[in-house]
């Protein structure tokens, strides 16, 4: 659980420099939408007025859309490929039914 202090604390040492390389992970659990929703808002609140964690944002965004269509890709190959071998199965054994049934 997140606490009132915690979120105190995370908008104070978003004021320091150097937090964005500190907050990378962070920001990373924020695009993929793990955080809690205190967090996020402090985030939120905090992305247009720097530079450096918007940036980051974007870039993390990013990447972060790009693995998810990789995994949109790789559920719709593994289900083709699921259907190939059922297909497969199912030609062979009408196949070997023909055969049987062939004088």
């Amino acid at each position: 659980m997140v606490t009132m202090k915690m979120v105190q604390e995370l908008q104070h040492e978003l004021q320091k420099d150097g937090h964005v390389n500190r907050y990378r992970d962070l920001l990373g659990l924020y695009v993929s939408g793990m955080v809690d929703e205190q967090i996020a808002t402090v985030i939120a609140e905090h992305i247009p007025t720097c530079p450096g964690c918007r940036n980051t944002t974007e870039r993390l965004r990013h990447a972060h859309q790009e693995r998810q269509r990789i995994e949109r890709a790789q559920r719709v190959r593994e289900k083709m490929v699921a259907s190939l071998q059922r297909t497969k199965f199912l030609t062979a054994q009408v196949a070997a039914i023909r055969l049987k049934r062939s004088p």
